[in-house]
């Protein structure tokens, strides 16, 4: 067994059964400071609402500390490391009639049954007492620049671990009523625990990956509801999945798993989703706490990508900076132009996926398109639903290269006149290739030369791939 450390973070006491265990949910609070940096007006309004030494990772484990304390016994006392942050927005004895219902705030369950579920599925996946996604966008909402120092407190503490938990696959899953596999057990470089708390803890603990030293990806989507989605196709594609068994799913009652190859495959996926969860929580902060001129980006954009490939050449570095496409900016009165989707339409998107799940894993588990979806793509170009065949509602940035199944990355495509969505199709694969098979160009540079001019790669590289 290898003994790996990140940062230093990692304790050898058993976590709750909850989020990412303390040392994942630092590791968020690190992040998001990174990118707020030193000097943000937002990380100062934590400082003067907290005090000037709190820091986020402190903050980032007492939503946990709550939800103990009111399911405790009478008598029981609450963790004095929070308490004092947790009282600025509540008595301790006001707290289990305040929160009675706060542990179903860490999760929303997201049906594991085959079949693939829609945003307003797992809005109906909301139990009564609310979920993750529903609590992530009421804090959000409360979180204001005239909000009371009591209403801000709140806000930040909760978000401050909610969107952590989120990002954690097996929150936003749940096969058969396993509580996002509380009940499937397994053994782990010869330990006997839970698959959920292999996740919440033991990934991280064999990983030598300086997650503060990685590129943070693009925030993305701001929509809580989605990425309890994201992290739903990252549930079925690894968590649940035997990655030595030829992809079988983990059974209910659990394995021996093969733990080299399990961590290979879950390793990317744990530290990508801290990271999301980091930067996505720093937006939230700078974008809703303090109050910004028009226009303002509040979180800095990663620095510009690398310029589109002009050939072959094994000099390419994989993990390069994420592409960014430009912003979406209109949703009606859309023009294709020619085989080209209208740019302020469909300017494309990013899931927000590591080189190497694009590279290791399928598609099948992050494709989330509806039927209620492609209407609305159809109609914003003015069209309605085509027959089969004869258009196709595609991914601008195809999934295959990490797109997102976000309106901003879907158009509707014509198979004629040609070149079409076939001869797309086959781009798709070419630029696949180049970046996992031969490894001749990054991700970001496959992302930005699709949805720059894909008729550019198709007529002079793609095409004689093509022929049909």
């Amino acid at each position: 067994m290898r003994t790996w450390i990140v940062l230093g973070l990692i304790s050898a006491a058993a976590p709750p059964m909850f989020g990412w265990g303390d040392p994942g949910h630092r590791l968020v609070g690190d992040v998001a400071e990174k990118a707020l940096g030193s000097n943000s007006a937002a990380l100062a309004e934590v400082h003067r609402v907290f005090g000037p030494s709190v820091r986020l990772r402190d903050l980032a484990t007492c939503a946990d500390r709550l939800r103990d304390f009111v399911r405790s016994r009478p008598g029981a006392k609450l963790d004095a490391a929070c308490a004092p942050l947790i009282n600025k927005f509540a008595a301790t004895g006001e707290l289990k009639a305040k929160y009675p219902h706060s542990d179903k705030w860490h999760f929303v369950n997201i049906p594991v049954d085959g079949g693939s579920h829609s945003l307003s599925d797992v809005k109906s996946f909301c139990g009564p007492e609310s979920c993750a996604a529903a609590e992530i966008a009421r804090f959000t909402a409360q979180l204001t620049p005239t909000a009371s120092q009591q209403d801000k407190a709140e806000a930040i503490l909760f978000l401050a671990h909610l969107v952590g938990d989120i990002h954690q696959p097996l929150h936003s899953a749940d096969r058969n009523g396993d509580g996002g596999a509380n009940s499937v057990h397994v053994t782990f470089f010869g330990d006997s625990m839970t698959l959920h708390h292999l996740w919440d803890t033991e990934v991280l603990s064999h990983s030598t990956v300086d997650t503060l030293s990685a590129t943070s990806p693009a925030p993305g989507s701001t929509d809580p509801w989605q990425w309890a989605l994201d992290a739903y196709a990252r549930a079925v594609d690894t968590a649940y999945k035997d990655a030595s068994d030829g992809g079988n799913d983990i059974p209910p009652s659990g394995e021996i798993l093969d733990s080299g190859s399990y961590e290979q495959a879950a390793d990317p996926v744990v530290q990508r989703q801290i990271l999301l969860a980091g930067v996505r929580l720093a937006q939230i902060l700078s974008s809703r706490l303090v109050a910004a001129p028009a226009n303002r980006n509040p979180v800095a954009p990663p620095p510009p990508p690398p310029p589109p490939p002009t050939g072959d050449s094994s000099s390419h570095t994989h993990n390069a900076t994420e592409f960014l496409p430009p912003a979406m900016t209109k949703s009606a009165g859309c023009k294709v132009n020619g085989a080209l989707p209208d740019p302020s339409c469909t300017p494309g998107a990013a899931m927000g996926i590591t080189t190497t799940e694009v590279c290791t894993t399928g598609t099948k588990g992050r494709r989330a398109v509806t039927t209620e979806m492609k209407h609305q793509v159809y109609a914003s170009y003015g069209l309605t639903p085509q027959p089969e065949g004869t258009y196709e509602v595609d991914h601008f940035i195809p999934l295959e290269l990490g797109g997102s199944n976000d309106l901003a990355n879907l158009w509707p495509e014509a198979a004629n006149p040609k070149p079409g969505f076939r001869e797309k199709d086959c781009v798709e694969n070419y630029l696949h290739a180049q970046v996992c098979t031969t490894k001749t160009m990054t991700l970001a540079e496959a992302q930005r030369a699709i949805s720059t001019n894909w008729l550019d790669v198709y007529n002079t590289k793609a095409k004689a791939s093509c022929k049909r």
